[in-house]
This record gives C-alpha cells, sequence and structure tokens, in this order.
C-alpha cells in the first residue's frame, strides 16, 4: 500500500512549508484534500480548518510505509551521518539530526505533485461547474424559474 502525504506553504508564511495531510490513502488523498482544493473550498485538517485559497504552494508526496515508520529511516540516517561527520572532522557537530517533524517526509518519499495537481486552487473544476456557478447565470436561471412559476400559477 502506499500513502500520501501534503505538505504546502501558507501566503501568511510563504517561507515554511505545513504537513497538513499524512498517511492518506488515494481515495482519502482525493476527498479529503483534492476536491476541495480544486473547487476552491475549505477542508478540514484535524481541528483546523485550511483554507485553500490561502495556499501559495503545494506538495503532495507518496511513500511505500507511513510516517513514523518512514521518519524513523530518515532520524537513522542522520544520525550516521553526524556520526561520520563527526569521525572525518576536527570540528565535533552536535545536533540531534532531523527527522523529528512531519515536514521531514520529503525526504523519504517520491513527489507526486504533478500527478494530481495542474492549477491553482479553485481553477481545477471543469468549464461547465464554473458557468453554471457564476453569478450572472444563477440570476437568470433563477428568474427563469420564478417567471415559470407565476406563468403556471396564473400570477402574471
Amino acid at each position: 500500500m502506499t500513502f500520501f502525504h501534503v505538505l504546502v506553504k501558507f501566503k501568511s508564511a510563504p517561507d515554511k512549508a505545513r504537513c497538513v495531510f499524512s498517511d492518506l490513502s488515494r481515495k482519502d488523498l482525493e476527498s479529503k484534500f483534492l476536491k476541495p482544493y480544486r473547487a476552491g473550498r475549505s477542508t478540514l485538517s484535524g481541528a483546523e480548518v485550511i483554507e485553500t485559497g490561502n495556499i501559495a504552494w503545494t506538495q503532495i508526496m507518496e511513500t511505500e510505509r507511513g510516517t513514523a515508520e518512514e521518519l524513523k529511516d530518515i532520524q537513522a540516517k542522520s544520525w550516521k551521518d553526524i556520526e561520520e561527520f563527526n569521525r572525518n572532522s576536527s570540528v565535533v557537530l552536535i545536533s540531534a539530526g532531523h527527522g523529528y517533524d512531519a515536514e521531514d517526509i520529503v525526504d523519504a518519499g517520491n513527489d507526486v505533485t504533478s500527478q494530481f495537481i495542474t492549477s491553482p486552487p479553485g481553477e481545477g473544476s471543469s468549464v461547465i461547474i464554473k458557468i453554471m456557478n457564476h453569478q450572472w447565470v444563477i440570476a437568470v436561471i433563477g428568474g427563469l424559474i420564478v417567471a415559470g412559476l407565476a406563468a403556471w400559477l396564473r400570477w402574471a
């Protein structure tokens, strides 16, 4: 089974990526993130409301294992790199390494963003849906419905 992880940068903090969804199945990725993203609607990540219109950058990572397992491997590799650096250097590096934040999942998976996202938030709907949701189309159709009801009820 593969797992999907969604990282975003918000317009209010464009330098900091945040992992807003992790360990999603393909079906969950579609329902929890991609549908709201394409429609420009907000979505819920835990207890936090994610306004897709505030997203400046998105990355979708795919891994073969869940976040906990992948991060353990990243931590182990990080420790190994630090130990090797300390053995081969006259300077001692003191660090916990990385692999402790959900955002570190980018070091474990494959970037599959382009397979799922091809447009900014709210611009992924079909042309027909965009036209049907336009305020003028809604007003005209609403007017026609009211006129049809009035004629049917012989109000006019």
